[in-house]
């Protein structure tokens, strides 16, 4: 099955430079993505969007492929019971556990494997 490694990075972060990011959009572009490490076919990485709810609910997508030291990359939006919406230029997003993480033993059996990086 494809995306099936969760990855943690570090707990990154940065701010969106899409202009906006729309609710369909596919693809994710903020330069702190250029220190954000490689996400192939077979991993993902959860980001939250706009983590503090400052502009609305936060929205959890995942990358699903990056290369190192790109500014752009390929996402999945509205996982982990999160909604898909619009978020301006500027809204901060953050690389850091997310509610799965908190209930990943209660489920195991169900859930796809992950592997903890966080370093």
């Amino acid at each position: 099955m494809a995306n099936e490694q969760r990855l943690r990075f570090n707990f990154q972060n940065g701010f969106i430079d899409d202009s906006p990011l729309l609710i369909g959009a596919g693809t994710l572009t903020s330069s702190a993505l250029a220190n954000f490490p490689a996400v192939t076919s077979a991993q993902y990485a959860a980001i939250t969007l706009d983590p503090a709810a400052q502009f609305g609910a936060s929205e959890i997508i995942w990358i699903i492929l990056h290369t190192a030291a790109s500014t752009t990359a390929t996402i999945l939006r509205g996982r982990e019971n999160t909604t898909a919406r619009q978020h301006s230029q500027g809204v901060r997003w953050s690389h850091s556990p997310t509610a799965y993480d908190d209930n990943y033993p209660k489920n195991a059996a169900s859930r796809i494997y992950a592997k903890s990086m966080w370093r």
